[in-house]
């Protein structure tokens, strides 16, 4: 009787301890439920706020293919061009013109790649920048999403222009403080993928926006812009990720 009765006390425990690991800790606006872990690991993945912004399917590519809890991996590059010196701090981000873009993945099966870029004041230029990135000796499992948030403000974009080597999304730049650009997609865990942003420095219309090819000698590494969309973009550097 002794032993029947500890061995329900380790059930009982195992049990309380697996329902307090899955407690929910916050519900967003969509009905996605987390956890504590996986609230926090989003704030590491993506940036703390972010799972406002997070719907089901986002929530279930996570899940369904175990990243919860991998090991996070940023890039961690330093590059300098013509105006301005770019510092990388100790999370692999750069600031460039006003703005900081950071490129982190996590793996399992697949990767899951996060490109944010973080807006440290307001652009004085709101017209269609360009997001997104090139593939090398990987591919690609789904372009997933971008979505362009700040004060008061969200629009979520949900088709790129592709290539078989890359892709990227035209979003049109908010009238609105405090603005991130955050796009998700994801790859096989191999090769590398090189990420910009290009911010437009005069207005531009959506369809010269999406003049380009993916190219290593575009702007950023990425974004080889052609026609009327040549000297529209400011050239920021890229970031090249290794998955």
């Amino acid at each position: 009787m002794k032993k029947i009765l500890g061995l329900l006390a380790i059930i009982m425990s195992v049990v309380f301890v697996n329902n307090v690991y899955a407690e929910v800790y916050y519900t967003n606006a969509n009905g996605v439920v987390f956890d504590q872990n996986q609230y926090n690991y989003i704030s590491e993945l993506y940036w703390d706020g972010y799972q406002n912004y997070m719907t089901q399917n986002d929530f279930n590519m996570l899940y369904n293919n175990d990243i919860f809890g991998k090991h996070i991996n940023r890039v961690s590059e330093t590059y300098y061009n013509n105006q301005n010196p770019i510092g990388v701090n100790s999370y692999g981000s750069i600031t460039e013109m006003g703005r900081t873009l950071t490129i982190s993945s996590s793996c399992s099966s697949i990767c899951t790649v996060v490109m944010n870029v973080t807006w440290n004041g307001s652009a004085s230029v709101k017209s269609y920048d360009v997001i997104g990135a090139r593939y090398i000796n990987t591919s690609i499992v789904n372009t997933g999403t971008t979505i362009v948030t700040g004060t008061g403000y969200s629009q979520g974009y949900g088709t790129p222009q592709t290539f078989n080597n890359g892709f990227g999304y035209s979003v049109q730049y908010p009238n609105a403080n405090n603005v991130q650009v955050t796009t998700t997609f994801y790859t096989n865990p191999s090769g590398s993928i090189r990420g910009s942003y290009q911010h437009a420095m005069s207005n531009v219309s959506l369809a010269t926006s999406k003049k380009y090819t993916i190219s290593s000698v575009g702007l950023g590494g990425v974004f080889n812009f052609y026609g009327t969309a040549i000297g529209k973009y400011d050239g920021a550097n890229g970031l090249t990720l290794t998955l």
